[in-house]
């Protein structure tokens, strides 16, 4: 049997012989946004949406993702937020830093 390659396995959502075969997973898809704003990552959003109800991807899928997606946006809002108070702290130590103590005499 040498020369001879084993039959490739091919997965499907079909039953086979009283088996259920997992789907096979999907093609890479290459990004067309990029997941680094909450604008990109909502747009990414609807499109596996509108994939779901297209057929494409099974809502299980779906939802997976959009979880991911979800995750994503909020580590996003939480990292822009906390580079927003940390500029605003840094101001605020400036100014704090330029004004000078005044001494009221009576």
């Amino acid at each position: 049997m040498h020369g001879r390659k084993p039959p490739l396995k091919t997965a499907t959502s079909a039953t086979t012989r009283g088996k259920v075969a997992t789907p096979a997973p999907p093609a890479s898809l290459p990004r067309l946004r990029k997941l680094t704003s909450i604008e990109g990552l909502l747009a990414e959003m609807r499109s596996v949406y509108r994939s779901c109800r297209a057929g494409v991807l099974p809502p299980a899928t779906g939802t997976r993702l959009v979880y991911i997606l979800q995750v994503m946006a909020q580590l996003t809002e939480t990292a822009t937020l906390e580079k927003r108070i940390t500029a605003m702290e840094e101001k605020v130590k400036t100014h704090e830093e330029r004004i000078t103590p005044v001494r009221l005499v009576r």
